[in-house]
């Protein structure tokens, strides 16, 4: 059975900011010591409130889809080269960062088995041996594979789009006297907020503190 939160406390609360400023920025409120129970859905990136994600969002995952597809067009065989660097494109760990999920009194984030990604990419192989590339087929991945619903597809995007949410994130924080500090080469070398209340921890990592991604 999944922990209960007894007392939530949200990124406006722990950075003393109203709420309001973070609507108009049409960015969520999230909690910053549990998941906060939403999801990215790709398909709806081009319709998001954030002037700054709306613009540049769906370019980014086009070009990372792309990049996959590319990938597996390229790969001869499961596991050589090619593969293995369509794998590693194909991230579907969820980032504790953001918070997003069903983590209960937690921001560990979790990982996926390996089976699901390359099964992902296996389908993706076939449907483009089938004479179709179009980087829209892997947000409709729910609708071939087994095991791939609404939260992992929003793992994955969370992954594409990490370099986008740390710009946003990095953007309003400035704009709003919120206080940061500098993340390294992993967040773009943004200057982000920290997180104290996350429950994940950072291994083999100078710095083991996660920013806090709005």
């Amino acid at each position: 059975m999944a922990a209960t939160l007894i007392q939530p406390i949200l990124f406006s609360t722990q950075f003393g900011l109203s709420s309001v400023a973070l609507d108009k920025a049409g960015l969520v409120d999230p909690i910053l010591n549990s998941d906060t129970k939403l999801f990215i859905d790709p398909l709806l990136i081009s319709k998001s409130k954030n002037a700054l994600m709306r613009a540049k969002g769906i370019k980014v995952l086009r070009d990372r889809f792309t990049n996959v597809l590319d990938l597996l067009d390229t790969s001869e065989v499961v596991g050589d080269v090619a593969w293995k660097a369509a794998y590693k494109q194909l991230d579907l760990d969820e980032r504790a960062e953001t918070g997003l999920g069903y983590g209960g009194a937690s921001t560990h984030g979790s990982s996926r088995p390996p089976k699901l990604r390359n099964a992902i990419l296996a389908t993706a192989k076939q449907i483009i041996k089938l004479g179709e590339k179009n980087p829209n087929v892997i947000p409709l991945m729910g609708l071939f594979e087994e095991g791939v619903g609404p939260d992992t597809l929003s793992d994955m995007t969370t992954n594409f789009l990490l370099p986008l949410l740390c710009e946003l994130t990095e953007v309003f924080c400035k704009a709003n006297g919120i206080p940061t500090k500098a993340y390294g080469p992993r967040y773009g070398n943004r200057n982000l907020p920290e997180n104290p209340l996350s429950t994940a921890k950072r291994k083999r990592c100078s710095d083991p503190t996660f920013p806090g991604l709005i």
